[in-house]
Order: structure tokens, then C-alpha cells, then sequence
């Protein structure tokens, strides 16, 4: 039968006589191996830098620390972990008893974004966002400052050119979960105009204020206007006095 002996072990025969004093046969000693294992790391996919590697040849059931992503880069992307070719999930800096040889694939992900839309070829200044988000990453909606359309006035953002999206505040946080693009809501100014209503009527007052829906104007006196022969009685919304009328210093 055969025998197998480690270096340092005393050798004897049966019966308790030692082999090298009995010089009673010669012995062959066969060395014994085990294989190492490698652990290797795939960038998968194309245009991937600094893919790390590991040079250690490892005995059966040593450990291997699982190396992170750090430094390695695929443009427009984001490293999100470890698999093997079976979709086996592994963590990073983990600790993993190699029984063979193992492949990890690096797993990506593309960098979301968020983009502002001023919703109208005239619209200028609108805001951008060149942050690359990783999924569930917070964004915070910019604001309008700066941002102009001529004879309107900024109402907000939506998901929707027409508004009938959902509608983000400024200022406020949203939870980046895919690309999005918010676009500018615009509403025109509104314009208070005083007509004079008769002929050689002068000094007609007038109002160049932008206003919001909403906003409060105060109608203007008459104070200065003429009309030969004639008296201010007032102002209304209809040339032959049927509409409404509007005292002078109210709020409409």
C-alpha cells in the first residue's frame, strides 16, 4: 500500500524499526500538489478604463477581498457592482473563499439627467443642469432668474410643452429615477389702456405696467385730460357707457 509522509515526519518500518537504520528498503516520495485559483475582473463593455486586477494565486478556501470600482470609468455610465456569468451578485470589498476560478463583470448603469426646456424658440437664458444623477439621486428644480420670453411672464415648469404634465416648483427636490426634461409654462402679460372716447380728447392717461393674472391695478385719474365742451363722468369697459364702470383710484 502506499504511504504518503510530510517533510519532518519520523519514518519507520513495522515492527518499530527505523527505516535509515534498518537500510531494510528504499522509499519514493511523490510531491503533492493543489491548484490555485485565479480571480479575474471584465470591464463588459467597450471603451471601460482601469479595470482592476488581482495577480494572487489563490489556495483552496483562501480568502479574496472583492475589489471596488474606484477609478474605473465608461463614459456616460456609472459602476453599480459586481456579477458572475450565472448573474450572481458580489459585494464590494466582500470576502469570498475560493473553491475555482471565478470571472466578476462589472455591472453599469447610465447617469440620468435633467434638462430645462425654455418652451418657445424666443425664450432665452433658460437654466441648465450638467450634473450626471445616479438613480434615486436628488435633484433641486433651478429657477427662472434670467430666463425671458417677450410680452410673458414664467409660471413654472411641467413635463408637458402644454403644461398638462406634472408640475415641479422651484426650489424644490425631485428623486432622479430616468432622464427628464422640464418645460417652461409661459403666460402673456395682461395691459390696462385708457381711450380718450371722443375726438380731440388730450392728455389721455396711460399704463405701461406688465401685469400678472391677479395682480391689483389702480385706475388713474383723469387729471389733465380734456375734451372741448365736455366733462369726465368716468371710465368703462365699453365705448357707449353699457359695460362695467370703474371709478377713479379703485382696484380692479
Amino acid at each position: 500500500r502506499e504511504n504518503i509522509y510530510q517533510t519532518d515526519d519520523l519514518l519507520k518500518m513495522e515492527g518499530n524499526q527505523e527505516l535509515f537504520e534498518s537500510k531494510q528498503a528504499d522509499m519514493i516520495l511523490y510531491a503533492q500538489w493543489a491548484q490555485t485559483f485565479k480571480l479575474t475582473y471584465i470591464g463588459n463593455a467597450t471603451g471601460v478604463t482601469n479595470v482592476p486586477t488581482d495577480t494572487t494565486n489563490y489556495e483552496l478556501d483562501q480568502e479574496a477581498t472583492i475589489q471596488s470600482g474606484s477609478g474605473m470609468t465608461r463614459e456616460g455610465h456609472y459602476f453599480t457592482g459586481w456579477k458572475d456569468e450565472d448573474g450572481k451578485d458580489y459585494a464590494v470589498d466582500s470576502k469570498l473563499p475560493m473553491k475555482e476560478d471565478l470571472t466578476l463583470y462589472a455591472q453599469w448603469a447610465e447617469y440620468l439627467h435633467l434638462k430645462y426646456d425654455g418652451n418657445d424658440a424666443n425664450a432665452q437664458n433658460a437654466p441648465s443642469d450638467d450634473t450626471d444623477y445616479k438613480l434615486n439621486d436628488k435633484a433641486t428644480i433651478k429657477s427662472d432668474a434670467g430666463m425671458t420670453l417677450k410680452g410673458h411672464y414664467f409660471t413654472g415648469w411641467n413635463t408637458e410643452k402644454d403644461g398638462s404634465g406634472q408640475a415641479y416648483e422651484i426650489n424644490s427636490s425631485t428623486t432622479m429615477t430616468k432622464n427628464l426634461t422640464l418645460y417652461a409654462q409661459w403666460s402673456e402679460y395682461l395691459h390696462l389702456t385708457y381711450v380718450g372716447n371722443g375726438d380731440n380728447v388730450t392728455n389721455v392717461p396711460s399704463d405701461s405696467t406688465d401685469y400678472k393674472v391677479n395682480d391689483e391695478a389702480t385706475i388713474k385719474s383723469d387729471s389733465g385730460m380734456t375734451r372741448e365742451g365736455y366733462y369726465f363722468t368716468g371710465w368703462n369697459t365699453q365705448a357707449d357707457g353699457q359695460g362695467d364702470s370703474y371709478t377713479v383710484g379703485s382696484q380692479l
